[in-house]
């Protein structure tokens, strides 16, 4: 029953985002939230992440490179053997799909920087909604967490691959709402702020992190403050 009501709400979520799109100018979402005077990098790259979470616009070499990956099982079945290649050329595709703009008239007004920043943070966060809909034993304290060792270095990788201070953060964002939309979580809006502080920390502390040499440990206590700052929210 709960793994039926939890394919109902993702269901609800896509088609949503699909009727809206479809039935509108395109743009509808986007001029909805610009109204609210959100920032454009978070308006932009969460249309463009539902647009491609729900299948409505697919390249032809979109389709034959998730076909060569060998499908979301394949990956998963590499990841626990402890080779991580699948999963980065996942996260490669997804930013080329999200690199490739639908091309709308209000696009034209967005800077160059910003066109490539709504890009990388639309394939990450597309990488993230796509980890966070996946359901290891729900409502059981099996491994709880396991999801950060995956999150985490995409937090990174939106702050180090985008021209703004704020890509970990808007993917973030990005994340926690589409988590809400389809009612995960136990805290309703407030949900959303539990994915967005680890990217939060990931973004203040970035020039710091830059200045330092690439060691692993380093980003071990870099994904160890961004977990305070999400386990802060939880409590």
């Amino acid at each position: 029953e709960r793994a039926a009501l939890m394919c109902v709400q993702i269901l609800a979520l896509l088609l949503a985002s699909m009727v809206v799109r479809v039935t509108g100018s395109g743009s509808d979402l986007v001029d909805g939230l610009r109204a609210l005077r959100l920032p454009d990098l978070f308006v932009y790259s969460l249309d463009h992440t539902l647009e491609l979470l729900g299948g409505t616009r697919k390249s032809g070499r979109g389709r034959a490179e998730a076909a060569g990956q060998g499908g979301t099982f394949s990956t998963v079945k590499r990841l626990l053997r402890g080779d991580i290649g699948g999963f980065v050329q996942t996260i490669r595709t997804n930013i080329e799909r999200a690199g490739e703009r639908p091309g709308h008239a209000s696009d034209r007004r967005l800077g160059p920087r910003l066109v490539h920043d709504i890009g990388i943070v639309s394939g990450v966060a597309l990488c993230m909604a796509s980890i966070k809909l996946v359901k290891l034993l729900p409502g059981l304290p099996f491994a709880p967490g396991h999801k950060a060792l995956l999150l985490f270095p995409l937090y990174v990788l939106a702050s180090r691959l985008t021209y703004s201070r704020w890509g970990g953060t808007a993917a973030g964002s990005i994340m926690g709402v589409i988590g809400f939309l389809q009612g995960d979580g136990r805290f309703g809006l407030l949900e959303i702020f539990k994915h967005i502080a680890p990217g939060l920390v990931i973004d203040l502390a970035g020039p710091l992190a830059r200045r330092l040499p690439a060691w692993a440990l380093g980003y071990c206590f870099l994904g160890l403050a961004a977990a305070v700052g999400r386990g802060t929210t939880e409590l």
